[in-house]
């Protein structure tokens, strides 16, 4: 059985779960069968922003090293990851380095979970020439995963972001408002 690729919206306070029209074309030409297809319309893509943690507590920094994505999918897809700590996207905009992370996912006849490492230090750069790379350090971690391009037909769930190294900086506090 072929799968017909859908959006769901959730929340993690909430036992509710919400989905949009059918289909990977969202729009107002329709087939008129039960359910409808759509053929109009535009192609959407996704946007999810995991939950924003502080593994050390509030008030301390920690260095992050990398998380954990896992993906399960059938359809192919290019899906762009951006680590997001205390609020600032390490996409290259603001003045942070772009430590984004784009992903190849080709099209799969059953449902294929993968597991990626994502690393998240940033490079010591010494005349242009990249010499170490350094943990990321902060106090708040988020990741935010994106498709790039229309999706295809096909099934793509993001399970939560897992940090999977990180460390509580020794002797920092965050100063207090």
């Amino acid at each position: 059985m072929a799968s017909v690729p859908r959006v769901y919206l959730g929340g993690t306070t909430t036992a509710q779960l919400y989905r949009t029209n059918e289909g990977f074309k969202d729009g107002p030409t329709s087939d008129g069968g039960t359910p409808p297809i759509y053929t109009g319309g535009v192609s959407y893509g996704v946007r999810a922003r995991g939950v924003r943690v502080a593994p050390s507590g509030p008030d301390r920094e920690t260095a992050f090293r990398e998380f954990l994505l896992v993906v399960t999918h059938t359809m192919a897809v290019t899906v762009r990851v951006t680590p997001i700590l205390d609020g600032v996207p390490y996409d290259g905009t603001g003045g942070t380095t772009d430590e984004r992370v784009t992903i190849v996912l080709s099209a799969e006849t059953a449902r294929v979970t993968r597991k990626f490492v994502i690393g998240l230090s940033v490079p010591v750069m010494v005349d242009a020439l990249e010499r170490a790379r350094v943990a990321q350090r902060g106090t708040w971690f988020e990741a935010m995963v994106e498709t790039v391009g229309d999706l295809a037909a096909g099934d793509l769930l993001f399970e939560e972001n897992i940090l999977s190294d990180f460390e509580p900086a020794e002797e920092t506090t965050v100063a207090s408002s």
